[in-house]
């Protein structure tokens, strides 16, 4: 490199002095000319690709690309695996317990895990079906809740043949009972009477409808006079099967009451 230190003149010790300017100019070639320490042992090639590394990467390596992927269809399926273990758990913790039925004469085993196992000549086991027997059931307890009169339990007695009804007909049968006077006139006269049911049928044309012929014994005191009169009653309840099922409403028998009618068979005596 051509030195370009000139000595521009001398002083009276003999000292020289350098041109600023020329030094100046010198020190900016060298700097121009050096190459970048971590480019100096690269190729020339390598040098001009690299670019501004500032700027993000314009593409991703595949390899993570499927990763990302398989990650979060596996995050999926945990997610999903967790939603059915809780339906399962929150299934299992609300569903009816397992029936097992053992007969106390024999020992034996009639039914595990609602599964039929065996009969012993005492015991009959089945599905749960509604019979006839049910609606006869039903349908006698509701008339003797009706026509059966004790004057502590009456008031409890006819609410709960209301609550064996529908509960619109419940509420008409309310109304009419007020609008009669029914409860106040039983009160006045002291009403006391029996039920005895004579006969009770399913009837053949309606299978929803239960024929009940009774017999009222009626002890009243009108005026302070005791009466007595005994009525005979045709009656039919009709039944239609309640949604509730089998329910403490409906006695167990699954079975609701409709309406009743009837008429008087044989006039008070």
């Amino acid at each position: 490199m051509q030195n370009v230190s000139t000595l521009n003149n001398q002083n009276g010790n003999g000292h020289g002095t350098l041109d600023l300017d020329a030094l100046t100019e010198v020190s900016t070639a060298a700097v121009a000319v050096q190459p970048d320490k971590e480019d100096r042992g690269a190729p020339a090639s390598k040098r001009g690709e690299r670019g501004d590394s500032s700027q993000p990467p314009l593409s991703r390596d595949p390899r993570d690309v499927e990763m990302i992927y398989k990650l979060t269809w596996l995050a999926t399926l945990l997610a999903l695996f967790l939603f059915a273990t809780i339906g399962a758990a929150f299934y299992l913790f609300h569903r009816d317990p397992d029936l097992i039925v053992i007969d106390n004469t024999t020992g034996q085993r009639l039914v595990l895990n609602n599964r039929e196992v065996g009969t012993t000549p005492n015991v009959r086991i089945g599905k749960d079906r509604l019979t006839d027997n049910d609606k006869r059931y039903v349908a006698s307890e509701f008339v003797k809740a009706v026509y059966n009169i004790n004057p502590v339990t009456r008031e409890a007695d006819l609410a709960r043949a209301m609550e064996m009804m529908l509960p619109s007909r419940a509420e008409q049968f309310s109304d009419w009972l007020k609008q009669q006077g029914v409860l106040r006139r039983e009160r006045q006269e002291g009403y006391q009477a029996t039920w005895t049911p004579q006969v009770v049928e399913v009837d053949p044309r309606d299978p929803l409808a239960v024929r009940i012929i009774g017999e009222q014994q009626l002890t009243k005191f009108p005026n302070g006079v005791m009466q007595r009169e005994n009525v005979q009653y045709n009656l039919i309840v009709r039944l239609k099967p309640d949604r509730a099922k089998r329910d403490p409403r409906n006695l167990n028998s699954g079975f609701i009451v409709v309406e009743y009618t009837g008429d008087t068979v044989k006039p008070a005596s």
